[in-house]
């Protein structure tokens, strides 16, 4: 069963337009909801939005710093320069909480640090290790950080460092494999991490507030799977001998695309993804009309230009009943807040 939805303030104004709700008791739901933030919610927005650009500036600090005076420093000094920072952080989680906000913006900048130490030591000893290597090495040792860690912002990085290793092996040591075949990786790998934070987010306490990871990795897989399918609706891929997966993004795409739909709309009830997938539907279909009578070019955009005309508004339309099918799950939640208070 799927949480309910947070309040919203299109529902506070409804009831307060169409009830006899005083002014006050609107003002504590509006505290209370979090709509309307208090001193103390400003304060600790401002508190941690520093240190989350003190950190950022650190770590951008060091890495420019690097490289505008890498020539007159000394090896050992350039060694020193990139472990004190990671030792100093490790110190200081030691003896603190990692579960605080404070202690996860640290563990980020630590994991960012690794690398930086990782690239210090391969350019000072020339190492003649590859991107590949470099990469893997990076991700090897932040795993423990990201594993304890319970920080969408630093399981994002992570996966991009996951994207980028991947993508730097294929580049290196399997230049000639086939679009589709990497496609399937990379739609493989980002499932899994949408999976497992599915996953986590349903064992434990749900992550409300952190909902944005989902749907940019979401919309990141369904990128891959619509341009293949454009690929394949436009005959847009050469026959190659290296490829060895044949028709699996295919069976992927037809299976996610809807797992992902019913997913963010009936179970999450999210309105971005709810949106962009039957969006992309509609271009894809677009492709195929174009594709079909692609030799008469004015019947051509006669058609595809009907076609989006009224499949957008039929999808508008389907949007607005969606959202307030979710004003109304939030009029139940205020409701009863409501009598609560009385």
């Amino acid at each position: 069963m799927s949480e309910p939805s947070k309040v919203d303030r299109d529902t506070l104004h409804l009831l307060a337009k169409h009830s006899k709700w005083e002014a006050t008791s609107i003002r504590k739901v509006l505290l209370n909801t979090g709509l309307r933030p208090g001193i103390s919610e400003w304060m600790f927005f401002i508190d941690y939005l520093l240190l989350s650009l003190g950190a950022i500036f650190l770590v951008c600090g060091l890495f420019f710093f690097f490289a505008y005076n890498w020539n007159s420093m000394s090896k050992f000094l350039k060694l020193g320069f990139a472990q004190f920072p990671i030792v100093g952080l490790g110190i200081y989680l030691f003896f603190k909480k990692t579960n605080s906000l404070i202690g996860k913006i640290v563990l980020t900048a630590l994991s960012c640090l690794i690398g930086l130490a990782f690239a210090v030591y391969g350019q000072i000893y020339q190492t003649g290790a590859t991107a590949f290597d470099f990469l893997s090495a990076w991700a090897l040792l932040s795993l423990v950080w990201v594993l304890i860690s319970d920080f969408p912002p630093l399981w994002f990085l992570y996966l991009i460092l996951l994207n980028l290793t991947v993508l730097f092996r294929i580049e290196q040591f399997h230049r000639m494999m086939d679009y589709r075949d990497v496609s399937v990786i990379f739609t493989l790998l980002n499932f899994v991490a949408l999976l497992g934070f599915e996953t986590l987010n349903h064992y434990r306490k749900p992550m409300t507030i952190h909902r944005w990871f989902p749907q940019v990795v979401g919309a990141f897989i369904l990128w891959i799977l619509f341009f293949n399918l454009a690929g394949y609706i436009l005959n847009d891929f050469p026959d190659s001998q290296y490829r060895v997966t044949g028709p699996l993004i295919l069976w992927l795409a037809f299976l996610l695309i809807p797992m992902g739909f019913v997913w963010f709309y009936h179970v999450k009830k999210e309105i971005i993804m709810t949106g962009l997938i039957p969006f992309s539907g509609i271009c894809l279909i677009a492709l195929l009309i174009g594709k079909m009578i692609e030799g008469n070019e004015l019947m051509m955009f006669l058609i595809i230009g009907i076609f989006v005309v009224v499949s957008c508004g039929f999808l508008i339309s389907f949007l607005t009943r969606f959202k307030k099918k979710i004003s109304a799950l939030n009029n139940v939640l205020l409701l009863t807040a409501q009598e609560n208070e009385s």
